[in-house]
């Protein structure tokens, strides 16, 4: 009777704490922070026209990228703001919900499959999994890049699954359903992020290799679902390939090749790997809107070290192929960051290896846990892991104050201002002018004046 009890205390209690990290995740979403990224504008902008008459503000019909103001704008989360308005009238603070909601997803769905994973022991600290999401959820990694409702959240919960469906498939190369939904994810890092082309085609070796260490036959039976995935994934990317051979206007924009020197390649990659920016200095266009310094929460450092370690003991002495399979994601996962040649470190440009770090992070934490419940003195050690949560609610409390209260000024060029503050000129810019700055009139002709010429497709030419 007692156990019972005490196991419903416990259920009520991890529910609570789930439920109080969704809260602060969310909490002053509207104000903070207090402007939109122009990127942001622009991707709700297209999505209006889309939604409105099926083309971009250029009059092209359903792109497959958006030109926008020469930025040449990644389209799979603009379409998905465009699906928004037909539930809730799209505007740039429901853009930022989405953004943010796919972002807490990504990380409740890696959180639910370490609990469900044989990979992990169960925690047997009190609240461990929902004080972990909480961390997770507030750290700068998150907090900032998921409020600009532009694809970075985005990024993360195709991440999700990808590393999801890809582990999937390798259990079971046969299944055609799973398959079919690894390609599905597969082909999104093309079109959610353009950073993330590089993980596209370098992933397209590992899963013939992981096959082929597991002992498996690469025959039509028993590699169907492999083979589907493959065939679908390259299906998907045509568009991108023709636009890498001949227009180029995606691969531009990160300037690619202009960073493929071996030597800044290799140092900016472990650069953004390494402790002192997830822990430490962190990203400084991030710092420019909170002084909380590090994208991570300082609690996981003892937990990204020792994971780190464990990970390679696994694969290395068990020849574990979850952890060689995580491990390979983990490592191709920092391409994007060390093949842009935009300045470092760079948090946006490293989303890709959030869900990978927390798997690290995860393992490292059941190894704390796996020395703290085994020996003597456990009274002790359980005290240091109690004082070691507590440091991290007072991370993740300095890390909001930061964010909310420390309010640093925003510089013009990277936020624009809608809420009452931003008024267009008396005197309208040419019609043609789609500028960077213009965008912003352009959004607010559209929606507060219905100037809808900028998204017809007989008067607005290609």
């Amino acid at each position: 009777m007692l156990k019972s009890i005490f196991k419903k205390i416990h259920v009520v209690a991890n529910m609570l704490v789930f439920a109080i990290a969704v809260y602060v995740y969310f909490y002053k979403s509207r104000e903070m922070p207090t402007g939109y990224h122009l990127d942001s504008v622009t991707d709700v902008f297209n999505a209006l026209c889309i939604r409105l008459s099926g083309a971009d503000e250029y009059g092209t019909f359903l792109p497959w990228y958006f030109r926008a103001f020469n930025d040449y704008r990644p389209p799979l989360i603009i379409y998905a703001f465009a699906l928004s308005d037909f539930i809730y009238p799209l505007t740039l603070y429901s853009s930022r919900i989405i953004s943010m909601f796919m972002g807490a997803t990504a990380i409740f769905a890696a959180v639910f499959f370490i609990y469900r994973s044989k990979e992990f022991p169960k925690f047997r600290f009190p609240l461990a999994y929902p004080l972990m999401t909480l961390f997770l959820l507030v750290s700068s990694w998150m907090l900032l890049p998921h409020r600009i409702p532009i694809e970075f959240a985005g990024v993360c919960f195709v991440m999700m699954g990808f590393i999801a469906t890809g582990w999937w498939l390798i259990e079971k190369p046969e299944s055609k359903a799973r398959g079919f939904g690894h390609a599905l994810f597969w082909a999104s890092l093309l079109y959610m992020y353009y950073g993330s082309k590089s993980l596209y085609f370098i992933w397209f070796p590992f899963p013939f290799i992981f096959i082929h260490l597991k002992g498996i036959p690469f025959s039509l039976k028993r590699c169907q679902g492999l083979f589907v995935a493959v065939l679908v994934a390259i299906a998907l990317g045509i568009p991108t390939f023709d636009d890498l051979l001949h227009a180029q206007k995606t691969l531009q924009r990160f300037q690619v090749v202009k960073a493929l020197e071996p030597v800044g390649v290799v140092t900016r990659y472990f650069q953004h790997m390494g402790p002192d920016f997830l822990f430490f200095q962190g990203d400084g266009n991030s710092r420019h809107h909170t002084q909380y310094k590090g994208e991570l929460n300082q609690f996981f450092l003892p937990c990204y070290l020792l994971g780190f370690a464990a990970a390679l003991l696994q694969i290395i002495r068990r020849r574990n192929f979850f952890w060689a399979y995580i491990a390979s994601v983990f490592a191709i996962s920092y391409a994007p960051a060390a093949l842009t040649n935009e300045g470092i470190p760079h948090s946006i440009r490293t989303l890709m290896a959030v869900i990978p770090v927390v798997f690290v992070c995860f393992l490292g934490y059941s190894e704390i846990e796996k020395w703290i419940y085994s020996g003597k003195k456990r009274n002790i050690k359980l005290l240091l892991l109690s004082a070691l949560f507590l440091f991290g609610i007072k991370e993740s409390y300095a890390n909001l104050y930061q964010y909310h209260v420390v309010q640093v000024p925003n510089d013009h060029y990277i936020w624009s201002y809608f809420d009452g503050q931003y008024k267009p000129p008396e005197t309208k810019l040419p019609y043609d002018n789609r500028e960077f700055e213009p965008v912003m009139e352009r959004y607010y002709r559209f929606v507060y004046e219905n100037e809808h010429k900028y998204c017809d497709r007989e008067l607005n030419p290609k």
